[in-house]
């Protein structure tokens, strides 16, 4: 008997506590929820993207995109050579004598080089030109503006 007064006396404080506690336990069920719920937004954030998983590829296969997307070597017939302006510039910064410009070097592909003249885009002798001073093949000796060219001379 006195067990059992013992036990109805536990279930009486079992109930006495869930009353009191049943706010708290909403509130865990809530946060639980709300914690599932952050938890499946982080998965999604978190999954690499196609894109993001390219970039995270062995080397190799890195090495291999980069190759795929860099320009390949025009055919003989796209380009008279590979490379062919940028030596024909140089050639005649090498012939000049004096102070020249880029329209002196179009002259000079004019008249020696009709091939790569006639494949001449706007700008590319600005770029060449570029590329040469950088490479120290040729030194600016005055700035351009607006219809004034800028001009070089071998150093």
């Amino acid at each position: 008997m006195k067990a059992d007064a013992a036990v109805n006396a536990i279930k009486a404080k079992l109930k006495e506590f869930d009353a009191q506690n049943v706010g708290v336990l909403q509130a865990y069920e809530s946060y639980q929820a709300d914690r599932k719920a952050m938890l499946r937004t982080l998965e999604l954030i978190t999954q690499p993207t196609p894109k993001a998983a390219s970039a995270q590829q062995p080397p190799a296969a890195a090495e291999a995109n980069v190759k795929a997307s860099v320009r390949p070597r025009p055919a003989a017939s796209e380009d008279v050579e590979y490379g062919g302006l940028i030596e024909a510039v140089r050639a005649f910064a090498q012939s000049a004598s004096g102070k020249f410009s880029t329209k002196d070097a179009e002259r000079f592909l004019k008249s020696h080089h009709p091939e790569l003249h006639a494949k001449l885009k706007k700008g590319a002798l600005s770029g060449t030109f570029y590329k040469l001073r950088e490479a120290g093949a040729i030194t600016q000796v005055e700035q351009g503006s607006g219809r004034r060219p800028s001009l070089y001379v071998k150093p």
